[in-house]
């Protein structure tokens, strides 16, 4: 307690919080935690209240209306997730004494999350494909919606497969091999 209030006096002060801190592994840890958690909670903020908006505003500014189809879908803002995920999963190696299988497992939380979104991502990107295909000339005679919907099929297996390979710590080729030999 009264390290904390020599904090002011003490330029020193943060090599013997430091030490303090290494003192108490268990603090320590919780501490780290924390920190990653605040880092990646306002990485979160920062992009989607500033980087999402700035996007946006740049997309409706624009002379394309492309652009402003796909972030009607949301692609900008799911993409925005992948940020303080990346954090986390690269962050969770710095903090100290936490044991390999839970680091093995946040890593792997935060990749199932990271596919996940990507693929949310993606299927939004298709929906804005579809709509800006719809608005041309040839659409009437050449309709491509089944065919995103194929693609879409294919990509949710494909991110299903990823998922499944990440949570039983497997190689996504080693599932394709087994599903390949099943048939």
């Amino acid at each position: 307690m009264l390290m904390v209030l020599q904090t002011t006096a003490d330029p020193d002060w943060l090599a013997a919080a430091r030490s303090w801190l290494a003192a108490r592994p268990a603090l320590e840890t919780a501490a780290g935690i924390v920190a990653l958690l605040a880092v990646a909670w306002l990485a979160n903020f920062v992009a989607r209240r500033y980087l999402v908006r700035l996007v946006e505003r740049l997309t409706a500014k624009s002379a394309i209306d492309w652009d402003n189809v796909v972030a009607h879908h949301g692609v900008f803002r799911r993409l925005a997730h992948l940020i303080p995920l990346a954090i986390v999963y690269y962050g969770i190696d710095l903090v100290p004494n936490v044991s390999p299988g839970v680091t093995n497992t946040i890593e792997n939380i935060a990749m199932v999350l990271m596919v996940w979104t990507l693929m949310r991502s993606a299927d939004g990107l298709l929906n804005a494909v579809g709509q800006i295909y719809d608005g041309l000339a040839i659409a009437k005679d050449r309709p491509i919606r089944v065919f995103l919907q194929l693609f879409k099929i294919f990509m949710y297996e494909l991110g299903a497969i990823m998922i499944v390979a990440i949570a039983i710590g497997q190689s996504h080729h080693v599932l394709l091999c087994v599903f390949g030999a099943m048939t």
